[in-house]
C-alpha cells in the first residue's frame, strides 16, 4: 500500500522559513497547506529499497 506521506517541496523563501526556528507556527502550517507540486508517482522495482544499491537500475519499473 502506498504511504499517505507526500514530499514538501519549497522554494528558497519557504526553505528559509521552514528552517528558521523563529518562524511562527501559523506560517509553517501555511507551507504545509500549500498545493502539492506536480509530481508523478510510479512503481519501482524492489531493489530501490536496498541501501547498497545507488544507481540508475533502482529506477527500473516494478
Amino acid at each position: 500500500a502506498a504511504s499517505q506521506r507526500r514530499p514538501l517541496i519549497l522554494d528558497e523563501a519557504g526553505q528559509a522559513a521552514w528552517l528558521d526556528p523563529e518562524t511562527p507556527l501559523h506560517a509553517l502550517q501555511a507551507l504545509l497547506a500549500s498545493e502539492p507540486a506536480a509530481l508523478r508517482e510510479r512503481v519501482l522495482a524492489n531493489m530501490v529499497n536496498d541501501p547498497k544499491l545507488n544507481g540508475p537500475e533502482c529506477l527500473t519499473p516494478g
